[in-house]
Protein backbone atom coordinates (compact mmCIF):
# COMPACT_ATOMS: atom_id res chain seq x y z
CA UNK A 1 0.00 0.00 0.00
CA UNK A 2 1.54 3.54 -1.02
CA UNK A 3 0.47 6.66 -1.29
CA UNK A 4 1.19 9.97 -3.08
CA UNK A 5 2.74 13.29 -1.99
CA UNK A 6 3.76 15.76 -4.78
CA UNK A 7 3.85 12.89 -7.15
CA UNK A 8 6.26 11.00 -5.37
CA UNK A 9 5.34 7.37 -4.11
CA UNK A 10 6.91 6.20 -0.76
CA UNK A 11 6.41 2.59 -0.06
CA UNK A 12 7.02 1.18 3.38
CA UNK A 13 9.28 -2.24 2.15
CA UNK A 14 9.22 -3.70 5.83
CA UNK A 15 5.39 -3.82 5.74
CA UNK A 16 5.55 -7.52 6.34
CA UNK A 17 7.84 -7.05 9.65
CA UNK A 18 7.37 -8.90 13.01
CA UNK A 19 5.54 -6.46 14.93
CA UNK A 20 4.67 -7.20 18.29
CA UNK A 21 0.01 -6.70 18.63
CA UNK A 22 -0.91 -3.58 19.15
CA UNK A 23 2.27 -2.10 19.44
CA UNK A 24 4.11 0.15 17.63
CA UNK A 25 7.63 0.42 15.90
CA UNK A 26 9.71 3.18 14.73
CA UNK A 27 11.50 3.22 11.25
CA UNK A 28 13.73 5.71 10.27
CA UNK A 29 14.74 6.26 6.21
CA UNK A 30 18.63 5.10 5.44
CA UNK A 31 18.84 5.42 2.03
CA UNK A 32 16.19 5.72 -1.38
CA UNK A 33 16.53 3.50 -4.68
CA UNK A 34 14.81 4.77 -7.88
CA UNK A 35 11.84 2.53 -9.11
CA UNK A 36 10.46 4.95 -12.09
CA UNK A 37 10.41 8.15 -13.02
CA UNK A 38 8.13 9.52 -10.46
CA UNK A 39 8.77 6.60 -7.69
CA UNK A 40 11.02 6.29 -4.65
CA UNK A 41 11.42 3.41 -2.49
CA UNK A 42 12.14 3.77 1.08
CA UNK A 43 14.96 1.37 2.37
CA UNK A 44 14.46 1.45 6.08
CA UNK A 45 16.08 -0.21 9.32
CA UNK A 46 14.16 -0.68 12.35
CA UNK A 47 14.55 0.83 15.36
CA UNK A 48 13.27 -1.89 18.29
CA UNK A 49 13.47 0.57 21.14
CA UNK A 50 16.59 -0.92 22.53
CA UNK A 51 18.79 1.30 21.20
CA UNK A 52 20.30 -1.39 18.36
CA UNK A 53 19.02 -0.98 15.17
CA UNK A 54 18.16 -3.87 12.57
CA UNK A 55 18.48 -3.82 9.16
CA UNK A 56 14.79 -4.80 7.44
CA UNK A 57 15.82 -7.69 5.32
CA UNK A 58 16.91 -9.69 8.13
CA UNK A 59 12.87 -9.13 9.80
CA UNK A 60 11.03 -9.82 7.37
CA UNK A 61 8.45 -12.63 8.16
CA UNK A 62 5.69 -13.17 5.99
CA UNK A 63 4.45 -15.93 8.01
CA UNK A 64 4.49 -13.31 11.32
CA UNK A 65 1.18 -14.06 13.49
CA UNK A 66 0.91 -10.75 14.12
CA UNK A 67 2.16 -8.69 10.92
CA UNK A 68 1.46 -5.11 10.45
CA UNK A 69 -1.86 -4.05 8.76
CA UNK A 70 -1.25 0.16 9.18
CA UNK A 71 1.37 2.59 8.28
CA UNK A 72 1.99 5.62 9.39
CA UNK A 73 4.18 8.61 7.29
CA UNK A 74 5.40 12.42 7.74
CA UNK A 75 6.13 13.73 4.89
CA UNK A 76 6.20 17.33 5.34
CA UNK A 77 9.33 18.47 6.48
CA UNK A 78 8.06 22.06 7.63
CA UNK A 79 5.24 20.62 9.83
CA UNK A 80 6.60 17.43 10.54
CA UNK A 81 10.18 18.63 12.04
CA UNK A 82 12.38 16.38 13.55
CA UNK A 83 9.26 13.15 12.56
CA UNK A 84 10.15 14.21 9.09
CA UNK A 85 10.29 10.95 7.06
CA UNK A 86 9.38 9.09 9.77
CA UNK A 87 7.31 5.51 9.05
CA UNK A 88 5.33 3.33 11.74
CA UNK A 89 3.73 0.11 11.88
CA UNK A 90 0.87 -0.88 13.19
CA UNK A 91 -0.48 -3.66 14.33
CA UNK A 92 -4.76 -3.66 13.93
CA UNK A 93 -6.82 -6.42 13.75
CA UNK A 94 -9.48 -4.58 12.07
CA UNK A 95 -8.33 -1.93 10.32
CA UNK A 96 -11.70 -1.49 8.06
CA UNK A 97 -13.34 -0.80 11.62
CA UNK A 98 -11.78 1.95 12.52
CA UNK A 99 -11.60 6.05 11.65
CA UNK A 100 -8.43 8.09 11.61
CA UNK A 101 -8.21 9.58 14.64
CA UNK A 102 -7.57 12.99 12.88
CA UNK A 103 -7.86 14.27 8.94
CA UNK A 104 -7.61 17.03 6.78
CA UNK A 105 -5.07 19.12 5.15
CA UNK A 106 -3.70 20.42 8.67
CA UNK A 107 -2.57 16.58 9.16
CA UNK A 108 0.85 15.98 8.21
CA UNK A 109 0.94 12.22 8.91
CA UNK A 110 -0.63 9.74 6.12
CA UNK A 111 -1.90 6.69 7.14
CA UNK A 112 -3.04 3.70 5.06
CA UNK A 113 -3.19 0.01 5.19
CA UNK A 114 -0.93 -2.93 4.45
CA UNK A 115 -3.03 -5.72 2.93
CA UNK A 116 -6.17 -4.40 3.56
CA UNK A 117 -7.98 -2.91 0.68
CA UNK A 118 -10.55 -0.45 2.48
CA UNK A 119 -12.58 0.29 -0.36
CA UNK A 120 -16.03 -1.60 -1.15
CA UNK A 121 -15.82 -2.98 -4.78
CA UNK A 122 -18.07 -2.10 -7.55
CA UNK A 123 -20.24 0.08 -4.92
CA UNK A 124 -22.00 1.43 -8.31
CA UNK A 125 -24.85 -0.80 -8.94
CA UNK A 126 -24.28 -1.11 -12.64
CA UNK A 127 -21.40 -2.62 -11.28
CA UNK A 128 -23.13 -6.03 -9.67
CA UNK A 129 -26.46 -5.73 -10.16
CA UNK A 130 -27.06 -9.37 -12.00
CA UNK A 131 -28.94 -8.37 -15.61
CA UNK A 132 -31.01 -11.57 -14.35
CA UNK A 133 -32.46 -10.52 -11.08
CA UNK A 134 -30.43 -13.33 -9.90
CA UNK A 135 -28.68 -10.95 -6.83
CA UNK A 136 -31.55 -9.42 -5.41
CA UNK A 137 -31.89 -9.40 -1.76
CA UNK A 138 -34.77 -8.87 0.79
CA UNK A 139 -34.52 -6.53 3.68
CA UNK A 140 -35.77 -7.43 7.22
CA UNK A 141 -35.83 -5.02 9.53
CA UNK A 142 -36.58 -6.01 13.15
CA UNK A 143 -38.73 -3.79 15.77
CA UNK A 144 -41.00 -3.80 18.67
CA UNK A 145 -42.84 -1.02 20.60
CA UNK A 146 -44.64 1.44 19.21
CA UNK A 147 -41.58 3.77 20.09
CA UNK A 148 -40.06 3.24 16.76
CA UNK A 149 -42.65 3.13 14.91
CA UNK A 150 -42.31 6.20 13.43
CA UNK A 151 -38.67 5.06 12.16
CA UNK A 152 -39.77 1.76 11.13
CA UNK A 153 -41.88 4.39 8.81
CA UNK A 154 -39.21 6.70 8.24
CA UNK A 155 -37.22 3.80 7.13
CA UNK A 156 -39.85 2.14 4.71
CA UNK A 157 -40.35 5.45 2.73
CA UNK A 158 -36.98 6.29 1.86
CA UNK A 159 -36.55 2.23 0.90
CA UNK A 160 -39.22 2.51 -1.53
CA UNK A 161 -38.05 5.66 -2.76
CA UNK A 162 -34.34 4.16 -3.33
CA UNK A 163 -36.00 1.01 -4.69
CA UNK A 164 -37.54 2.87 -7.53
CA UNK A 165 -35.25 5.15 -8.36
CA UNK A 166 -33.04 1.53 -8.50
CA UNK A 167 -34.93 0.38 -10.71
CA UNK A 168 -35.93 3.39 -13.07
CA UNK A 169 -31.87 3.06 -13.71
CA UNK A 170 -31.75 -0.45 -15.30
CA UNK A 171 -31.28 -3.90 -13.17
CA UNK A 172 -31.62 -3.39 -9.43
CA UNK A 173 -30.94 -5.73 -6.65
CA UNK A 174 -33.10 -4.32 -4.39
CA UNK A 175 -36.37 -7.00 -4.11
CA UNK A 176 -38.72 -6.93 -1.19
CA UNK A 177 -39.32 -5.62 2.53
CA UNK A 178 -40.63 -6.83 5.65
CA UNK A 179 -41.03 -5.86 8.95
CA UNK A 180 -40.15 -8.84 11.36
CA UNK A 181 -42.49 -7.67 14.41
CA UNK A 182 -41.25 -9.79 17.40
CA UNK A 183 -43.73 -8.23 20.22
CA UNK A 184 -45.95 -11.68 19.13
CA UNK A 185 -49.27 -9.27 18.51
CA UNK A 186 -50.75 -7.24 15.62
CA UNK A 187 -50.45 -3.59 16.02
CA UNK A 188 -51.52 -0.18 14.04
CA UNK A 189 -49.11 -0.48 11.54
CA UNK A 190 -49.83 -3.88 10.05
CA UNK A 191 -51.82 -2.55 6.88
CA UNK A 192 -49.27 0.03 6.21
CA UNK A 193 -46.16 -1.94 6.47
CA UNK A 194 -45.31 -5.54 5.13
CA UNK A 195 -45.11 -7.18 8.61
CA UNK A 196 -44.22 -10.54 9.99
CA UNK A 197 -45.28 -11.35 13.52
CA UNK A 198 -43.61 -13.24 15.37
CA UNK A 199 -42.77 -14.35 19.73
CA UNK A 200 -40.47 -12.78 21.83
CA UNK A 201 -37.74 -15.01 23.53
CA UNK A 202 -39.87 -16.45 26.61
CA UNK A 203 -39.07 -14.43 29.89
CA UNK A 204 -39.38 -17.56 32.04
CA UNK A 205 -36.25 -18.77 29.19
CA UNK A 206 -34.83 -16.17 29.88
CA UNK A 207 -35.32 -12.54 32.24
CA UNK A 208 -34.81 -9.78 29.67
CA UNK A 209 -37.17 -7.33 30.41
CA UNK A 210 -35.08 -4.32 30.20
CA UNK A 211 -33.08 -5.52 26.61
CA UNK A 212 -35.79 -5.96 24.16
CA UNK A 213 -33.18 -6.36 21.42
CA UNK A 214 -32.41 -9.93 22.68
CA UNK A 215 -35.80 -10.70 21.18
CA UNK A 216 -34.17 -10.12 17.61
CA UNK A 217 -32.26 -13.24 17.28
CA UNK A 218 -35.25 -15.14 18.42
CA UNK A 219 -37.32 -13.60 15.67
CA UNK A 220 -35.18 -14.24 13.09
CA UNK A 221 -34.57 -18.48 13.92
CA UNK A 222 -38.51 -18.11 13.82
CA UNK A 223 -38.62 -15.86 10.75
CA UNK A 224 -36.42 -18.46 9.02
CA UNK A 225 -38.38 -21.28 9.29
CA UNK A 226 -41.48 -19.47 8.52
CA UNK A 227 -40.43 -17.12 5.65
CA UNK A 228 -41.22 -17.58 1.60
CA UNK A 229 -39.73 -15.31 -0.25
CA UNK A 230 -38.28 -15.63 -3.45
CA UNK A 231 -35.12 -13.53 -3.21
CA UNK A 232 -31.86 -16.06 -2.53
CA UNK A 233 -30.20 -13.46 -0.33
CA UNK A 234 -31.00 -11.26 2.95
CA UNK A 235 -30.12 -7.62 4.13
CA UNK A 236 -30.38 -7.64 8.27
CA UNK A 237 -31.45 -3.93 9.00
CA UNK A 238 -32.84 -2.23 11.79
CA UNK A 239 -35.43 0.58 11.78
CA UNK A 240 -32.94 3.66 12.46
CA UNK A 241 -31.10 2.86 9.29
CA UNK A 242 -32.50 5.71 6.49
CA UNK A 243 -31.65 4.85 2.67
CA UNK A 244 -29.87 7.76 0.95
CA UNK A 245 -29.26 6.03 -1.96
CA UNK A 246 -29.55 2.36 -4.08
CA UNK A 247 -27.88 -0.10 -2.31
CA UNK A 248 -26.33 -2.97 -4.53
CA UNK A 249 -25.69 -6.65 -3.18
CA UNK A 250 -22.19 -6.07 -1.87
CA UNK A 251 -21.64 -9.96 -1.08
CA UNK A 252 -19.17 -11.52 -3.13
CA UNK A 253 -20.74 -14.61 -4.17
CA UNK A 254 -22.35 -16.24 -1.57
CA UNK A 255 -20.02 -14.79 1.25
CA UNK A 256 -21.66 -12.33 3.65
CA UNK A 257 -21.16 -8.85 3.93
CA UNK A 258 -20.82 -6.74 6.73
CA UNK A 259 -20.30 -3.35 8.48
CA UNK A 260 -17.76 -3.71 10.95
CA UNK A 261 -17.67 -1.33 14.59
CA UNK A 262 -14.96 0.28 16.21
CA UNK A 263 -16.16 -1.25 19.42
CA UNK A 264 -15.94 -4.65 19.04
CA UNK A 265 -12.52 -6.26 19.86
CA UNK A 266 -12.73 -10.13 21.31
CA UNK A 267 -8.94 -9.71 20.89
CA UNK A 268 -8.94 -7.54 23.94
CA UNK A 269 -11.13 -10.29 25.86
CA UNK A 270 -9.51 -13.53 25.03
CA UNK A 271 -10.73 -15.30 28.00
CA UNK A 272 -14.02 -14.13 27.53
CA UNK A 273 -14.27 -15.13 24.31
CA UNK A 274 -12.89 -18.33 24.89
CA UNK A 275 -16.05 -19.24 27.05
CA UNK A 276 -18.03 -19.13 23.86
CA UNK A 277 -15.57 -20.78 21.55
CA UNK A 278 -12.97 -22.97 23.37
CA UNK A 279 -9.59 -22.56 23.31
CA UNK A 280 -8.60 -20.29 20.35
CA UNK A 281 -5.45 -18.75 19.00
CA UNK A 282 -4.75 -14.94 18.88
CA UNK A 283 -4.59 -15.46 15.18
CA UNK A 284 -7.83 -17.38 15.29
CA UNK A 285 -9.64 -14.70 17.34
CA UNK A 286 -8.61 -11.57 14.85
CA UNK A 287 -10.39 -13.36 12.47
CA UNK A 288 -13.58 -13.12 14.35
CA UNK A 289 -15.55 -10.09 12.17
CA UNK A 290 -16.66 -7.26 14.50
CA UNK A 291 -20.04 -7.01 13.45
CA UNK A 292 -23.90 -6.98 14.94
CA UNK A 293 -26.44 -8.64 12.76
CA UNK A 294 -27.24 -5.62 10.90
CA UNK A 295 -26.52 -4.03 9.07
CA UNK A 296 -25.58 -7.83 7.46
CA UNK A 297 -26.45 -9.15 4.02
CA UNK A 298 -26.14 -13.44 4.01
CA UNK A 299 -27.72 -16.00 1.62
CA UNK A 300 -31.08 -16.88 2.77
CA UNK A 301 -29.80 -20.53 3.16
CA UNK A 302 -26.76 -19.64 5.07
CA UNK A 303 -29.51 -17.49 7.84
CA UNK A 304 -31.40 -21.21 8.35
CA UNK A 305 -28.06 -22.46 9.42
CA UNK A 306 -26.63 -19.44 11.05
CA UNK A 307 -29.43 -18.09 13.12
CA UNK A 308 -30.48 -20.78 15.60
CA UNK A 309 -26.47 -20.54 16.37
CA UNK A 310 -26.86 -16.39 16.76
CA UNK A 311 -29.85 -17.10 19.21
CA UNK A 312 -27.94 -19.46 21.22
CA UNK A 313 -24.87 -17.58 21.28
CA UNK A 314 -26.52 -14.27 22.35
CA UNK A 315 -28.64 -15.81 25.20
CA UNK A 316 -25.22 -17.52 26.18
CA UNK A 317 -23.18 -14.15 26.64
CA UNK A 318 -26.34 -12.48 28.08
CA UNK A 319 -26.50 -14.81 30.46
CA UNK A 320 -23.21 -14.69 31.77
CA UNK A 321 -22.35 -12.12 34.35
CA UNK A 322 -19.02 -11.39 33.31
CA UNK A 323 -19.79 -11.30 29.53
CA UNK A 324 -22.86 -9.02 30.05
CA UNK A 325 -20.61 -6.59 32.20
CA UNK A 326 -18.25 -6.37 29.36
CA UNK A 327 -20.52 -5.51 26.84
CA UNK A 328 -22.11 -2.96 28.82
CA UNK A 329 -18.63 -1.21 29.57
CA UNK A 330 -17.57 -1.57 26.03
CA UNK A 331 -20.66 0.25 24.43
Amino acid sequence: MGFVNNRIVFVCVSAIIVVSLFSLQKLHSVSTEALKDDDVRLTLEVDDNSGSKHDNSASLNPRAASPPKVFEYCGDAAACKEHYMECWLKHEANPDAEDPSDQGPNVPWTAGTIGVDLRIGGVEKKETSAQDGSRKYHVVATAQGPAVHWQCRVHYYWFKKQRAKCESEGPCDIGGWTRLLHSGSADDLMDELPTMVVDPLPQDQVEHSWYVVLNRPYAFAQWVKKANIPERFVLMAEPDHVWIRPIPNLMKGDAPAAFPFFYIRPAEHKAITEKFTGPITMTEIEKIAPIGNSPTFMSFEDMKSVMPVWMNVSIAIFTDKEASSTRKQDR
